[in-house]
């Protein structure tokens, strides 16, 4: 098989060309069928243009926000054979729930004389043509254990087949002995699988010490839990017991913003050019940054992917079309690295992984060499390839 890009060459992860992927049909209703083995993808406004280059037997779509509900309903029609998720709103953000003991769920304006129960909002969510019921958790602040514990007991009465209940917790939950202890026991105790999202204004996974306790969960939890809302640190999961994820194409779905708060600021709020996914390299890199930093006195890298059709990754700018365009390769990139996972038992995972940042390292080296000069490379590389 070709290599993916020009000039660099990760030997763990060749060839532009999709692997095969086992047929699959959607396992409607059945959330621990549906979630074990795919990609999901969380997408915003491009999810639309994003479907037809999502695998319908490997991946799968999450529809997010005040649009998500249409959005899906557009996308049934189109691609009836897409596993296809709606994400709660009133999750994140300005718009966000705080989750408290006595309603740790969202489910509708306190102030209404009639509220639906949980078990109805989760049925009006299957009837918008979701494949399965998301719990609308309002987000849980570290150490709120009371809130963690009755989200716990009501969804654990629950009877039904269709449901994972969605964790929204801060990313300092990590931080801590005792936090780290409660939420593995919260997820080792729910009687549907559950979809760990961690909030931060920037990556929630960003030292060592939170990368070894994220790590610990799905080492040591004995019920499904899912990465979700995550970026390549899903596949360490992957790598640690989870058995999928729910990948952001772009930075604003790769966390959840914490309640109250617009998002996370970029260094140049400006810069609005798409991030892009170099498998080969385990990064995401913007094109700003790759033109005005590393390509400068050398032609850039080309990328093979169906998308870029071997032209420079450091091509696009940030109008609308190019960050489309950005968005879909990286679709395609994460795709083809979770395609290298298909048949591997969970221990062969975990070694897969470990060789796979290992080869990123000597395709920096690679780069390096091509630049004449050195490249930062991730904290989290260097650490995802020790053993």
């Amino acid at each position: 098989m070709p290599d993916q890009y020009s000039v660099i060459s990760n030997q763990n992860l060749r060839g532009a060309l999709r692997a095969s992927t086992p047929a699959r049909g959607v396992e409607v209703g059945d959330a621990r069928s549906l979630l074990r083995g795919r990609q999901l993808f969380v997408l915003g406004e491009e999810v639309i243009d994003a479907a037809p280059w999502v695998s319908a037997s490997a991946s799968g779509i999450v529809t997010t926000g005040a649009y998500g509900v249409r959005q899906a309903r557009q996308l049934k029609d189109a691609h009836p054979s897409h596993a296809l998720i709606i994400e709660p709103t009133r999750i994140e953000g300005e718009s966000g729930y705080w989750a408290n003991p006595e309603q740790p769920f969202y489910l509708g304006d306190p102030n209404m004389m009639i509220r639906p129960t949980l078990d109805e909002a989760l049925t009006e969510m299957r009837a918008a043509h979701s494949a399965i019921a998301i719990t609308p958790t309002g987000q849980f602040k570290v150490g709120d254990s009371d809130s963690l514990k009755t989200a716990l007991s009501m969804v654990n009465d629950v009877d039904r087949t269709d449901t994972a209940f969605l964790i929204p917790i801060s990313g300092a939950v990590l931080d801590r002995e005792d936090t780290v202890r409660q939420l593995i026991a919260v997820i080792n105790r729910s009687t549907h699988p559950v979809l760990l999202a961690l909030t931060s204004d920037k990556n929630p996974v960003h030292n060592e010490r939170r990368r070894r306790a994220y790590r610990r969960i799905f080492e040591e939890a004995t019920n499904m839990v899912i990465p979700w809302r995550v970026d390549l640190s899903g596949f360490d999961a992957l790598a640690h017991g989870a058995v999928g994820m729910a990948v952001g194409v772009i930075p604003s779905k790769r966390r959840l913003t914490p309640v109250g708060r617009k998002g996370g600021s970029a260094a140049d709020p400006s810069d609005m050019a798409p991030h892009m996914f170099i498998g080969d390299l385990l990064r995401f890199v913007r094109s700003t940054e790759l033109r005005r930093h590393w390509f400068v006195d050398v032609e850039s890298i080309a990328c093979l992917c169906a998308i870029c059709e071997n032209q420079p990754i450091d091509r696009l700018f940030h109008s609308d079309e190019d960050r489309l365009t950005g968005h879909l390769h990286n679709a395609l990139d994460l795709q083809r690295l979770h395609d290298q996972t298909f048949g591997l038992s969970p221990t062969d995972i975990g070694a897969w992984w470990a060789d796979q940042a290992a080869a990123a390292l000597d395709a920096y080296a690679q780069l390096e060499s091509y630049l004449g000069r050195a490249v930062s490379i991730p904290d989290e590389v260097m650490f995802w390839s020790e053993r």
